[in-house]
């Protein structure tokens, strides 16, 4: 046993208490274990594992840095179990582990890199061993590893596959052959939990003691506030603006046999506005989707309309209609100049459509108008992009 390396790890962690508690609080939570499995350094959420002729090839500050990069793999989502259940969901390995798409799966370790790597260099200014994975538009802030990874995805084939690691990521792929079945995973959920809890307490001392790195905060929001499912958002708009109400014109069917006269329910015509923004940044499936969804959620309701508009600078396609079925896609995608949303706005106002709510899928980059219209709108922006006003989903 390297008693060495192991001090210098602990002296890091010890460091991090008085200098940066969010990774001291942290660093605390895995146990450090000597590992000849690993080259390099390693976790699997749990442990941190070390090999000490790597620690004793790094001064002291790349210590630190290794050791917060682990941490960030598994504030991330990144190590273990927590990274199989991902990449399982991007169809990259299957239930056991095993590697379904070796060039996805490579692109996938290096969006964990730049992920970890901007926690480690822009938020917690330490210094990485050359050389690493960094690109400064993922330093932002508001990027998360699934959209590192698809964006890495879209340029594999001209700039190829980042292969510089800090550390080893084999040890990832060993939880899933160890793990066994799904049934065996029950402690993922545990561990998830566990994560949630010591994230949470860790940015409470930091913020206590005045020690909160810049950004950081909202960098780690989506572990301690997951985003939203716009399916459920979208349900919940919709359905909040349903009008109910109980009328004496048609009588309740239900209690007449027993000569009880009681109001019936009745709803008035929804009225849906469903834009797009046919610049080029939603695809046809992610429309059809949408318009699936949509229609879905406008079945529970007695009566409903769909008022459609495509638009980029200008409303290139305008359509009503009762059912999604009947909606032309074709027609829907037409376009792919500038953005603005004014048009939209402009249209519904001047052909006095009484809209009960307006859906408007856009990647967020336009010009909007000056002020909201009376209704609500829900914004289903597929990006990074803030809106003016209305509420806003990221898709």
């Amino acid at each position: 046993m390297d008693t060495r390396s192991r001090e210098r790890i602990s002296r890091a962690r010890l460091d991090f208490l008085f200098k940066h508690p969010f990774l001291g609080d942290l660093s605390l939570r895995l146990k450090v274990l000597e590992s000849g499995k690993t080259k390099t350094i390693a976790t699997d959420a749990r442990h941190l594992f070390f090999n000490p002729e790597f620690i004793k090839g790094l001064p002291d500050p790349h210590v630190q840095g290794v050791v917060a990069h682990e941490i960030g793999h598994c504030l991330f989502r990144h190590a273990g179990l927590f990274g199989l259940s991902t990449l399982q969901k991007l169809n990259i390995t299957d239930q056991k582990g095993r590697i379904l798409d070796p060039v996805k799966h490579r692109i996938w370790m290096a969006a964990c890199e730049y992920m970890a790597n901007h926690f480690v260099v822009d938020i917690c200014r330490l210094d990485l061993p050359a050389p690493y994975c960094y690109e400064r538009k993922y330093g932002d802030g508001t990027w998360t590893t699934e959209e590192i990874y698809h964006d890495l995805l879209t340029d594999a084939d001209t700039r190829g596959v980042p292969a510089a690691l800090v550390d080893d990521h084999t040890v990832w792929e060993r939880a899933g052959e160890e793990s066994g079945s799904s049934g065996e995973r029950e402690g993922l959920g545990t561990l998830d939990q566990d994560w949630r809890v010591w994230v949470a307490q860790a940015l409470h001392s930091a913020k206590r003691q005045g020690r909160l790195p810049a950004g950081l905060e909202r960098l780690v929001g989506e572990l301690l506030e997951p985003k939203l499912n716009w399916r459920q958002v979208l349900a919940d708009f919709l359905i909040s603006k349903a009008k109910d109400d109980y009328s004496w014109r048609k009588l309740n069917r239900r209690h007449l046999w027993r000569e009880v006269y009681a109001p019936a329910l009745y709803s008035e015509t929804i009225h849906i506005g469903f834009a797009l923004d046919t610049s080029g940044s939603i695809t046809d499936e992610e429309l059809r989707e949408g318009l699936s969804e949509l229609q879905g959620i406008c079945g529970a309701f007695p009566s409903y309309k769909i008022h459609l508009f495509a638009c980029d600078a200008e409303v290139q396609y305008a359509q009503s209609v009762e059912s999604a079925e009947e909606v032309n896609i074709a027609a829907l995608c037409r376009g792919g100049g500038g953005t603005s949303f004014v048009p939209v706005f402009r249209k519904i106002e001047e052909d006095g459509i009484p809209l009960n709510c307006l859906v408007y899928f856009t990647d967020g980059y336009g010009e909007f108008p000056d002020s909201p219209p009376e209704y609500p709108v829900l914004w289903m922006v597929k990006g990074h992009a803030d809106v003016p006003w209305g509420r806003r989903c990221e898709l």
